[in-house]
């Protein structure tokens, strides 16, 4: 029975680790965090953020000082 995965060369492996430092790169932003979303967006096929729980604050009139 073939398998329908194939194991990736240790050249194709190493570039796309390259190309996640390079996309880092451009953006001015670790390559953890390039992986962090791109490790997301396969999971949940979207990049926003997930909604936070907890009742939202209640809009005031009045400016917050801290």
């Amino acid at each position: 029975m073939d398998c329908e995965h194939r194991e990736l060369p240790a050249g194709q492996r190493r570039a796309a680790v390259v190309s996640e430092g390079a996309i880092g790169q451009e953006l001015r932003m670790p390559k953890s965090t390039v992986h962090s979303i791109i490790v997301k967006y396969r999971l949940s096929n979207t990049v926003e953020n997930l909604p936070r729980n907890g009742r939202p604050k209640k809009p005031s009139l009045i400016p917050r000082v801290v």
